[in-house]
C-alpha cells in the first residue's frame, strides 16, 4: 500500500466520490475524471486546483501527505470508480454475467508496496545477483525481502542493465512500474560504479523508461494516470521521455499478442481475478482453455511472455496451489522452476477486510523443475506483520514437490510433515470405498423451497431415516438438505421442497434451460437414501445425518453408504476437517475434496448416534420451529455436540467419555411464544388483536398466566403489540408464522396466524375489532390512524393487495410460502416488517425471471399476465395446471393429459 495514513487515504477517496458526483451534474465522466485528476496533478507540484471549490476541499490538513505520494493519482482513479464498482457487483448479485467493458472496474485492486518489493527481491534481486556473480562482482545492493536460492542459469541473461527487459501485464495505474523504475535507478548507479564509469540519472531513467520497462492494460484512464506519474518522476530527474505503455484491446489484454512476446526477462505484477463463472461470452472467448479464473491465464501467460531463463513474478489467488479445479495449471507450473513462494493467504490487502481475497507470491522461472520449493508463510493478520513475517522469514518451509504426488491432484502441501504423508498414503480413501454425490440444484429457491412451518403439515412427506421406506413420497413437499453451514451430527426438518409429481415443476424448468434436467438436479436416483450430508460452503467443514429421507441440495451434497454413522463421525473429527482444509484452503469445499480424505477408523459410532438420537429427539421436542415439538423444555443439545466430538476425537482404543448431559432451560420469550401461539390455534379466526388506543382487552388466561410467570416488561399489551413481532422474526428465520398487521403507529395491532386464516379472517377483523373500535375512540387522537387502518383492511378484504389485475376478496394459499403471502400484505406488514415491500417490488413484476408467476396468489390477482408467462413457460404451466392447453408436446412427454 502506499505510505499513506489511513485518515489521509479515507478523505482521499470520500473527496474523490463527492467530486464525481458533483462534476458529473455538468459534464460527462470522463471529462470530470480529467478535471478531477489534473486538481490533485496540480496539487501534487504545489498549485491550486480548479475549480475553486475543489480546490478548498484538496487543501483540507488530512490530506496534506497526499500530495507527496507517488501513488495517490492511482487512489483517486480507484476511487473516482468506486460507483461504477458498485453497480457492477449488484448487477452480479441479482444473476447477471461481466463483460469485457467492465473488467477493468471489475478487477482494479492496489497493490501494497510490500509485496511489489518482496516480488522485486525474489525476481529482478536473483537476476542481478546472477548477473553480478558472472562478473565477479560483488552484490552490494538491498534486497531486504530476498529469500536464499539457487541463482537463476546465466545461460541467456543480459549481458548489461541496458538490456534487460521487463513487462508489467497488467500495468493499471503504474504502481508497481513506479517502484521498478526507483530500483532500477538504484543497480544503474551500481552498475556505472562497479563499472568505474561516470552516471547521470536523467541518461539512466531515459533509458529505463525507453528500453527496460513495458506496461499493458485495458483501462485507458489508468494508463494515462501511469503514463503522467513516470513522466513527472522523469522530468523530476531531468529526462524526458515517452513510457512503453500499450494499450491492449479489451477484453483480451496482454493474454492477447505483445510486443516483443517471448524476449522480457521479467514479467511482474498483480493480474486480475475473476472467476470463469462471472464471465460474459466475450470474455470467456478471449480465455485459453482450461482457465477457471482471470488469473490462472496469465500465470501461464507470464511464462509465454518471459526468454528462456526469465522469471513471471505475480500476485495471485492462492488456489492454484491446492484446488482440484487448478490441478492443471499446477501441472503446468510443476514443469517449470518455482523460485520461491510468499504464502499470505487472508488479510494481505490493506484495501479489502477479512477474508475476500486469500493471495499468494510466486516467482517462477522459464527453466526445467528441479523438485525443490521454497515457501515463506505469512499467515498473520495484517498487512504489517505480514510484511515483518516476510522480512524476517521465520517460518519458511522447504519441501520435494514429488513427495506430494501421492495425494491425488498433487496440491502443494507444503507444511506436510513426512509422518502425516505416510499416514495418508497408508489408508484408503473415502471416495475408494463409499459414492460421493453432487445435490441438486432448484434454480429458484424461493420457488420451490418452504420452511416446514410455511406449509400444512399434511402436505409433507416425513419418513425417518431408519424407517422402511414405504414406496416414493406420495405429499407434495418433501425433506430437503441445503448447505447449512454450522449443522452438525443431525439434520432435522429444517427445509422442504415442492417435489409434486416427482418435481416436475423443477423438471421442466431445467429441461427448458438446460436441455437435460439431469444437468442441474444429477443424482435423483440417490435422493431418498441415508446418508451423511456435508457441508460444501463455510469455513468449517461439518456434516450431519438426515432425520428424515430428503432430497439433498448442491450446498449439501453427500456420501452414501450402507452405514452413515461411522462416515459423519470421521467427516466430522479434527483430523478430517484437518486434512480437508488442507486439501482445499478456501470456504468452498468439492466432492472431489471430500473423496481424497483418507479413511481414518472412528470406533463406537454406532453408540455415538445413539446417544445424539437421544439428545435430538428432546431437543426437537423443545424447540418449536421443529415439527416435533411439543412445549417449551430443557434442551441437551449444545452438551451432546461437543460430547460427540470429544468421543470422535478420542484415542482409537479409549472408552467414551462419560455421558451427563447438561441442559439448557427455556428463556422466558421461548414460553411467552409457545403461549401466543397456542393462543392463536384457540382464538377466533386465528386473531388476537391488540389496541393501544385506550381500549384495553381481556386476553385468554393462558397468555396471562405465561406473562405472570415470564414478564418481559411492564405490559403484556404493549409488548405483544411493539415487541413480539422482533422475537418471532429472528425465531422463524425471516419467515414468520404470525403476522403483525398493523397501524401506521403501531397503536393498533393484529397478530394472524396463517395456518388459520381462510376467507372469513378479514371480515372477522373488521366485524369483531375495527368497526366497534371506531366508535369507542370517536374523540381520541388516535381515531385517523384508526380510520386508516380499517379502511387499508376494507380495502384488501374486498379486493385484494395493491397493483393487482382483477379484483377479489384477499385469501392466501398457504403452499406459496410466506415470502409471497406476506408480500401482497406489505402496507399491513411494513411498520413492523420490511422485507414484504421488497418481495412485491421484485415478485409481483411478472415479466422477470424472479417473479412469483408461479404462484396462485399470481394467478388470482394478475390472471392475463399469468397466461402469457404460461405460454411462454411450459414449468409455469404444471404451477397452475394448464401444461396440456399450452405446451401438449411437453404435456405429452411428461405423461400429463388435458383436464376433461
Amino acid at each position: 500500500m502506499s505510505g499513506l495514513p489511513p485518515e489521509s487515504h479515507a478523505a482521499l477517496s470520500r473527496i474523490a466520490r463527492v467530486a464525481r458526483a458533483r462534476l458529473c451534474a455538468s459534464v460527462s465522466p470522463r471529462v470530470a475524471y480529467q478535471v478531477l485528476q489534473d486538481a490533485v496533478s496540480a496539487k501534487q507540484s504545489g498549485l491550486d486546483a480548479a475549480p475553486p471549490w475543489l480546490n478548498a476541499a484538496l487543501s483540507e490538513p488530512v490530506l496534506t501527505p497526499c500530495w507527496s505520494e507517488l501513488s495517490t493519482a492511482g487512489w483517486v482513479h480507484q476511487a473516482f470508480h468506486a460507483a461504477d464498482l458498485a453497480a457492477i457487483n449488484a448487477h452480479l448479485e441479482d444473476g447477471g454475467l461481466l463483460t469485457g467493458a467492465d473488467l477493468a472496474r471489475k478487477t482494479q485492486l492496489f497493490t501494497d508496496r510490500y509485496m511489489i518489493d518482496w516480488l522485486i527481491d525474489n525476481s529482478l534481486g536473483v537476476l542481478w545477483g546472477t548477473m553480478c556473480a558472472a562478473r565477479g562482482w560483488k552484490d552490494t545492493a538491498a534486497w531486504p525481502y530476498r529469500v536464499q536460492q539457487p541463482d537463476a542459469a546465466r545461460a541467456r541473461l543480459p549481458a548489461a542493465l541496458a538490456d534487460l527487459r521487463i513487462l508489467d501485464p497488467a500495468c493499471g495505474t503504474g504502481n508497481v512500474l513506479m517502484v521498478l523504475l526507483d530500483r532500477l535507478l538504484v543497480l544503474y548507479r551500481l552498475e556505472a560504479s562497479l563499472q568505474g564509469r561516470p552516471h547521470s540519472d536523467a541518461e539512466s531513467v531515459q533509458q529505463i523508461l525507453a528500453h527496460n520497462l513495458v506496461g499493458v492494460d485495458i483501462d485507458t484512464e489508468a494508463l494515462g494516470v501511469a503514463r503522467r506519474l513516470l513522466c513527472g518522476r522523469a522530468a523530476a530527474l531531468g529526462a524526458t521521455v515517452s513510457p512503453q505503455l500499450i494499450a491492449a484491446p479489451s477484453p483480451a489484454g496482454a493474454l492477447g499478442p505483445v510486443a516483443g512476446e517471448g524476449s522480457y526477462h521479467l514479467v511482474i505484477g498483480n493480474p486480475p481475478y475473476l472467476s470463469t463463472r462471472l464471465m460474459g461470452p466475450d470474455l470467456q472467448a478471449a480465455l485459453p482453455p482450461q482457465s477457471p479464473d482471470l488469473y490462472a491465464a496469465f500465470l501461464r501467460r507470464g511464462l509465454t511472455l518471459c526468454a528462456p531463463g526469465g522469471v513471471s513474478a505475480m500476485v495471485t489467488m492462492r488456489g492454484w496451489l491446492f484446488t482440484r479445479q487448478f490441478q492443471s495449471l499446477r501441472q503446468d507450473m510443476l514443469q517449470h522452476r518455482i523460485g520461491v513462494l510468499g504464502d499470505l493467504a487472508e488479510g494481505a490487502f490493506a484495501e479489502l477486510s477479512g477474508s475476500v481475497v486469500s493471495v499468494v507470491m510466486s516467482t517462477i522461472w522459464r527453466l526445467p523443475p528441479d523438485d525443490r520449493l521454497l515457501v515463506v508463510a505469512a499467515h498473520q493478520a495484517t498487512p504489517a506483520a505480514k510484511q515483518a513475517a516476510l522480512r524476517a522469514q521465520h517460518t519458511r518451509h522447504e519441501i520435494r514437490p514429488s513427495a506430494l504426488a501421492a495425494i491425488p491432484g498433487q496440491p502443494l502441501l507444503y507444511w506436510w510433515t513426512p509422518s502425516l504423508l505416510k499416514q495418508y498414503q497408508a489408508a484408503p480413501l473415502l471416495g475408494e470405498r463409499f459414492t460421493l454425490r453432487q445435490g441438486m440444484a432448484t434454480g429458484h429457491n424461493a420457488r420451490f423451497l418452504r420452511r416446514p412451518w410455511e406449509v400444512h403439515p399434511a402436505q409433507i412427506w416425513r419418513v425417518r431415516a431408519d424407517e422402511a421406506q414405504a414406496g416414493p413420497p406420495d405429499c407434495r413437499f418433501v425433506p430437503y438438505v441445503k448447505g447449512a453451514a454450522g449443522r452438525e451430527w443431525i439434520e432435522g426438518l429444517s427445509d422442504v421442497i415442492d417435489w409434486d409429481r416427482s418435481g416436475m415443476q423443477v423438471k421442466i424448468m431445467h429441461e427448458s434451460r438446460y436441455g437435460s434436467w439431469s444437468k442441474r438436479i444429477p443424482s435423483a436416483g440417490s435422493f431418498f437414501q441415508p446418508a451423511a450430508c456435508f457441508t460444501k460452503i463455510g469455513s468449517r467443514f461439518s456434516a450431519r445425518i438426515p432425520r428424515y429421507r430428503s432430497i439433498f441440495d448442491v450446498a449439501g451434497s453427500a456420501v452414501f453408504a450402507p452405514d452413515p454413522r461411522p462416515v459423519a463421525c470421521l467427516l466430522n473429527s479434527l483430523r478430517a476437517r484437518q486434512v480437508l482444509q488442507d486439501l482445499n484452503p478456501t470456504v468452498n469445499f468439492q466432492i472431489g475434496d471430500v473423496a481424497r480424505l483418507p479413511l481414518l477408523p472412528i470406533t463406537h459410532a454406532a453408540a455415538i448416534y445413539a446417544r445424539l438420537e437421544d439428545a435430538w429427539t428432546t431437543h426437537a421436542a423443545a424447540t418449536e420451529t421443529s415439527p416435533e415439538f411439543v412445549r417449551p423444555g430443557h434442551s441437551p443439545w449444545v452438551w451432546a455436540c461437543q460430547w460427540a466430538q470429544e468421543a470422535t476425537d478420542r484415542p482409537t482404543d479409549a472408552e467414551l467419555p462419560r455421558w451427563s448431559p447438561v441442559m439448557v432451560a427455556p428463556t422466558a420469550a421461548d414460553h411467552l411464544s409457545f403461549a401466543v401461539r397456542s393462543h392463536l390455534q384457540h382464538a377466533p379466526h386465528g386473531v388476537l388483536f391488540l389496541s393501544g388506543g385506550g381500549s384495553s382487552r381481556h386476553h385468554a388466561p393462558m397468555l396471562a398466566e405465561a406473562w405472570a410467570a415470564h414478564s418481559l416488561g411492564p405490559s403484556l399489551q404493549d409488548w405483544l403489540r411493539l415487541r413480539f413481532f422482533i422475537d418471532h422474526l429472528r425465531r422463524y428465520a425471516n419467515r414468520p408464522i404470525i403476522f403483525p398487521l398493523s397501524s401506521a403507529k403501531k397503536t393498533f395491532v393484529a397478530l394472524v396466524s396463517i395456518h388459520r386464516w381462510t376467507d372469513q379472517t378479514l371480515p372477522a377483523l373488521l366485524r369483531d375489532h375495527l368497526h366497534p373500535l371506531r366508535y369507542t375512540l370517536r374523540d381520541h387522537p388516535a381515531r385517523e390512524e384508526l380510520r386508516s387502518f380499517t379502511a387499508a383492511i376494507e380495502q384488501l378484504a374486498a379486493f385484494g393487495p395493491t397493483g393487482r389485475e382483477v379484483d377479489a376478496p384477499f385469501v392466501p394459499e398457504l403452499s406459496d410460502g410466506v415470502q409471497v403471502t406476506s408480500a401482497a400484505l406489505w402496507p399491513l406488514l411494513h411498520p413492523q416488517w420490511k422485507a414484504p415491500k421488497k418481495w412485491w417490488t421484485t415478485g409481483s413484476s411478472l415479466s422477470s425471471p424472479r417473479s412469483f408467476a408461479w404462484s396462485a396468489l399470481a394467478r388470482r390477482y394478475f390472471p392475463s399476465a399469468v397466461e402469457a408467462r404460461c405460454r411462454e413457460d411450459a414449468s409455469l404451466c404444471v404451477a397452475h395446471g394448464c401444461l396440456a392447453e399450452h405446451h401438449p408436446e411437453v404435456a405429452a412427454r411428461w405423461g400429463v393429459s388435458a383436464p376433461p
